[in-house]
């Protein structure tokens, strides 16, 4: 039977391919955005209904809502910009909680991120739903997986006023329309022929298709008030970097970075713009943050996904770096090498 869907961030990378999906089951979906249809570019897919409003100020629901998939958030990791990412990924997502429960939604999905669940560890070990965002990284510094954290527990302290309220935290995604680079960036770096090079920490990396499965199990099975990690393939970085060049022809990485290099670069990261730039990186993108990702771990258990929403990754690393790559190849998106 049909029911009617509202999804936030649907003009996104995740977003679209959900409302797609959506679609495909045979959902009615409604797509809050901020722009009209019409200036949505590239369009949503053919029958997705576009709301234009901003999500933390929703007018009240005329038709009834069986279910809110919230993924709209601000990214950004610079310290500066904290009031903003904390105004919209939290006092949003209150509000769009608050007005959910007035509107009669059954079930409320929110998409988080891994990042909330562990720290940057020092060796590869998987950290789980029980794993907490450290005190230390609970400030404006860490803005961007601290206001997803803050998120998180509005929608827990919300779970018993709905049928569901369910937390899915992705690792990296990857997979066809990320076009704002996220994971896909390092495609570029290789293409120059400038990954030659790799750090010596880890990460966890998830195809875009099966986070979409993830999502629809979360509303369908999960635990209202649970999170659940939505990951596959952990790969040290000389792993996942030498994925990545092998998918657009290039030889392996044959320099890892020595762990000395964060001791060093840690103190003194107003400096490493040069060091940036040798290694392909763009002005700006060394911050602390960054670093600490690079010379650690960051990798996931999906146990909980698996043996609760049946959530089983059906891509792994190469195929959903060679699918990355195909989108790029094909949408122009990809800057001279």
């Amino acid at each position: 039977m049909s029911e009617t869907v509202l999804v936030t961030g649907g003009s996104g990378f995740i977003g679209r391919h959900l409302v797609q999906r959506l679609l495909d089951d045979g959902q009615h979906v409604i797509v809050v955005s901020r722009r009209a249809a019409r200036e949505i570019d590239p369009p949503l897919p053919a029958g997705a209904q576009v709301l234009q409003a901003g999500f933390e100020a929703l007018a009240p629901a005329d038709e009834p809502i069986a279910a809110v998939f919230h993924l709209a958030a601000a990214i950004s990791f610079a310290a500066g910009d904290f009031a903003e990412v904390e105004r919209v990924n939290v006092g949003g997502t209150r509000a769009l909680l608050e007005w959910a429960q007035a509107s009669g939604v059954a079930d409320f999905v929110f998409c988080s991120t891994a990042a909330t669940c562990t720290g940057p560890r020092p060796r590869l070990e998987l950290a789980d739903e029980h794993d907490v965002l450290p005190e230390r990284m609970r400030n404006g510094a860490y803005g961007y997986p601290y206001s997803k954290w803050l998120a998180e527990a509005a929608v827990r302290e919300a779970a018993p006023r709905f049928r569901r309220a369910v937390i899915a935290n992705p690792s990296t995604v990857w997979g066809a329309g990320d076009r704002t680079f996220n994971a896909g960036y390092l495609l570029s770096l290789a293409r120059k022929g400038v990954l030659f090079w790799a750090p010596p920490g880890g990460t966890s990396v998830v195809s875009v298709h099966d986070v979409v499965d993830g999502l629809i199990a979360a509303w369908r099975r999960g635990r209202s008030g649970e999170r659940y990690l939505l990951s596959g393939d952990n790969l040290t970085y000389r792993e996942l970097f030498g994925v990545v060049n092998a998918t657009v022809s290039r030889p392996a990485p044959w320099l890892l970075l020595p762990r000395v290099l964060y001791r060093i670069g840690a103190p003194l990261l107003g400096s490493l713009e040069h060091v940036a730039a040798r290694l392909g990186l763009p002005a700006g993108q060394i911050n602390a943050q960054m670093l600490e990702n690079l010379f650690s771990f960051r990798c996931y258990s999906n146990a909980r996904a698996r043996d609760e929403l049946g959530f089983v990754p059906r891509r792994d690393a190469r195929a959903m770096v060679e699918e990355t790559w195909q989108f790029y190849l094909e949408s122009g998106l990809l800057p001279d090498a």
